[in-house]
């Protein structure tokens, strides 16, 4: 069973539907077939009634009233007197006579079955018996014997009227009862084939629900399956677990769906691998900006030292401007006295060595709070440079 339903399954839902629906139609056109087949059999009783049964009890019919004809013109004949009107009921006698041999034709053309022969064999007797009173009766009256031609009337034609009319009679009673049957059995036909009709299309529409509940639910399903997939997906759960069970369009819908859940899920995965790439980037970098930060703090700790260090440098050079004044006003007052005494000369050379000396020194430090200057000034660049650095990457 489960094989089965695995293989309707793999049927596409077209070829399904086409199925379901050809069923259906192949039920409605046996049942139309066997409709037809019914009605036609009914058309058949009823043809069989109309022109084969019924003709023949209104040919019975005709048959007796044709001798009923006979009988009144032979009444007739007896009571006139007048020999054309004689004549004329002669007349009327012999073209019923006929009629009825014509009718007795039919009747035993038509009636060939062997439960009719006994009554073709009793109809066709008693009319042979009749024909012969009736035409000794005409022979009497002609001769101009009515008497005898009444007492022949009397005792035999109507005898055999009487004997004949009966088998008449019996085949119109034969003909009702087959009539009769017919229709009882085109009455149990027609009742039999409308619940047949009615039991079939009961059946078919049974096929028809089960036909259109099997496709719809073989559909819906899947289709449920898939808008509930579609929707946890779209509310973030990739967990779903997917699984085609058919090859047909909504097979192939739940393994597009599978292949766009394993995509997504890859594409996840490499965005969290990303994201831990750029956490660890971050730390780094924040890591970089601290020690960034430590060392731009020793930097300025380097510049105030060092800018310290300049003005102490600034205050021994002032410092030592003030003693080279002081030298001067000291070379100055040397010189007026060098002027006023020669012994004062050797002591003055002296000193104008040592200020000499003095001076060098001085130029010397001057040379060393120039390169420490310079120095400063490419370390206060650098530390400039790598703080705008680390604004930038933080």
């Amino acid at each position: 069973m489960g094989k089965h339903m695995v293989n309707i399954r793999n049927i596409r839902i077209g070829q399904r539907l086409t199925l379901g629906f050809g069923l259906v139609i192949a039920l409605m056109i046996l049942l139309a077939g066997l409709a037809l087949t019914r009605i036609q059999d009914l058309s058949h009783e009823t043809t069989e009634i109309v022109s084969g049964t019924y003709p023949q009890t209104v040919t019975a019919n005709r048959m007796k009233a044709n001798l009923n004809e006979i009988s009144r013109s032979m009444l007739s004949v007896l009571v006139m007197s007048d020999e054309e009107q004689i004549k004329g009921e002669l007349v009327n006698i012999a073209k019923y006579e006929k009629l009825n041999v014509e009718l007795a034709t039919d009747v035993e053309k038509a009636l060939t079955g062997d439960a009719d022969k006994a009554l073709l064999a009793n109809l066709g007797k008693y009319r042979e018996r009749s024909n012969k009173a009736q035409k000794a009766f005409v022979e009497l009256v002609q001769g101009g014997q009515k008497e005898e031609a009444l007492t022949k009337f009397l005792f035999s034609v109507r005898s055999m009227h009487t004997r004949y009319f009966e088998a008449l009679e019996q085949l119109n009673t034969r003909q009702h009862a087959l009539m009769e049957a017919t229709g009882a059995r085109s009455a149990e036909t027609a009742r039999n084939t409308t619940l047949f009709i009615v039991a079939l299309a009961g059946a078919i529409v049974a096929v028809s629900v089960g036909v259109a509940f099997f496709a719809t639910r073989s559909i819906t399903r899947p289709l449920n399956r898939a808008v509930k997939i579609a929707e946890q997906v779209a509310a973030g759960d990739l967990s779903a677990r997917i699984v085609s069970e058919s090859e047909d369009e909504t097979g192939q819908l739940m393994r597009a769906l599978e292949e766009m859940n394993r995509g997504l899920q890859r594409i996840v995965g490499d965005v969290r691998q990303g994201t831990v790439a750029i956490a660890s980037a971050s730390s780094q970098i924040a890591s970089g900006n601290s020690d960034l930060s430590v060392r731009t703090e020793e930097q300025a700790s380097s510049l105030a030292q060092t800018s310290s260090a300049m003005s102490e440098l600034t205050r021994i050079v002032r410092q030592n401007a003030e003693n080279a004044s002081q030298a001067n006003q000291l070379a100055s007052a040397a010189s007026n006295i060098a002027t006023e005494g020669g012994q004062v000369v050797a002591q003055v050379v002296d000193t104008m060595g040592a200020i000499d000396a003095s001076s060098r020194k001085i130029v010397d430090i001057i040379s060393v709070i120039d390169g420490i200057a310079f120095q400063t000034n490419i370390l206060a660049l650098n530390a400039a440079v790598e703080a705008a650095r680390a604004g930038e990457q933080g």
